[in-house]
């Protein structure tokens, strides 16, 4: 089951009927591991942590939907194929989400007030989904990249008339006049390369126009482009839309001819630039625009008060750092330290991942998250920061 934005907040968003915790659970499935002895691992952990934190009447609840998650294992999880991850998020009343993913995570058990939606955040922004258009002068093939998997879009594949020079040159001296051994084509030459140009161009707007089209039905993050080191790519860039313009993540060289295994890493390796590329710029942005005092914060305090005033236009936030923190769920207010709600007057609850309750605000507010996950010196020392929609000063 793919994973859209749409989804992270629908669980960001979800207040159970009663006060029973969510259970977050995301299971490594990748083989050879034991998934039975991971599950039961991470249980054992989560039963001695509720039994300690909860009433009998709350615990048994709770034991209740670990029971549930026991046995869709035994049925479901332990046969899964093509699978790495599963995620599930249930609670007492009956709610429950499940995730099959293609890429591997840490398993995890928790057991919070709110669903822990911050790994799947961060495979979203690791994992954009591209539209890959590999094209020449006569054919054109469009595949999707998604979370390491590359598969060619069925029914998509595009072929030109494109006449094929090598027949044209035999027609045009079969019907050219000969002399000296020398092949007179004239004015007939030049109208079969006028007709070779139109027919190209014809076959890279309808390239570019299926591509469009597919783009926005399938809801792709980005586009990729492969062709020929010749004049392909121009006459191709020439007619895409400005809208996938604006997407273009990269561009590579390679013909539809190719193997499939050849194309993939040619497009992954141009993926994998962008996103360093877009990473740095990213952060660069964060320092230059904090410095300046208006337009960026840096830290978790700060960027914590920017997302309560909605000011929050991209949070960024270090890959794999966590930190205990505090949270009233009713009243959507974070601290790093314990107080009370300055909205309800209640006691804050404490939670085992503040960044990831960061995340779930940051969704809730249609804000970009953008996860950091190569080292960055100076960034390190903030574990957090976000480019602003406005200023308050």
């Amino acid at each position: 089951m793919l994973i859209y934005n749409e989804q992270l907040e629908e669980l960001a968003r979800y207040k159970a009927a009663t006060d029973d915790p969510m259970i977050s659970l995301y299971l490594n499935v990748t083989p050879p591991g034991d998934v039975s002895t991971q599950l039961n691992s991470l249980l054992h952990t989560a039963r001695n942590e509720i039994s300690e934190k909860m009433d009998a009447e709350g615990a048994e609840r709770v034991e209740r939907v670990f029971n549930r998650i026991e046995k869709h294992a035994k049925n479901q999880i332990l046969r899964l194929k093509n699978t790495r991850l599963v995620a599930v998020f249930a609670d007492s009343g009956g709610f429950w989400q499940e995730y099959r993913l293609p890429v591997s995570l840490p398993g995890q058990l928790v057991v919070e007030p709110k669903a822990c939606i911050r790994p799947l955040s961060t495979l979203l922004d690791e994992f954009d989904r591209y539209l890959v258009l590999v094209a020449d002068s006569r054919h054109a093939r469009l595949f999707s990249l998604y979370m390491g998997d590359f598969e060619e879009e069925p029914d998509v594949f595009m072929e030109s008339e494109v006449p094929d020079r090598v027949r044209v040159n035999i027609s045009m001296a079969a019907g050219s006049g000969h002399a000296g051994g020398k092949v007179y084509g004239g004015i007939g030459d030049k109208r079969i390369e006028s007709h070779i140009k139109d027919q190209i161009h014809k076959h890279m707007k309808t390239a570019a126009d299926k591509t469009f089209e597919y783009f926005k039905k399938k809801k792709f993050s980005r586009f990729v482009i492969g062709t020929p080191d010749d004049k392909a790519r121009p006459w191709l860039k020439a007619h895409l839309h400005s809208y996938l313009k604006n997407r273009l993540a990269g561009e590579f060289n390679a013909n539809p001819s190719m193997p499939d295994t050849d194309l993939k890493n040619a497009a992954m390796e141009t993926v994998a630039r962008y996103e360093r590329e877009n990473e740095n710029r990213i952060i660069d942005a964060l320092f230059e625009k904090s410095a300046s005092g208006s337009m960026a914060v840096l830290g978790v305090d700060p960027v914590i008060r920017a997302l309560r005033k909605g000011q929050v236009h991209t949070l960024v936030v270090e890959s794999d750092y966590r930190v205990k923190g505090y949270a009233c769920h009713e009243d959507h207010v974070l601290s790093s330290r314990q107080e009370d709600c300055p909205v309800c007057g209640a006691p804050m609850l404490e939670v085992g991942d503040l960044i990831d309750e960061m995340v779930g605000e940051a969704i809730l507010h249609s804000s970009e998250i953008r996860h950091v996950f190569t080292a960055h010196g100076e960034f390190e020392k903030y574990h957090a920061g976000a480019l602003l929609r406005f200023s308050m000063q």
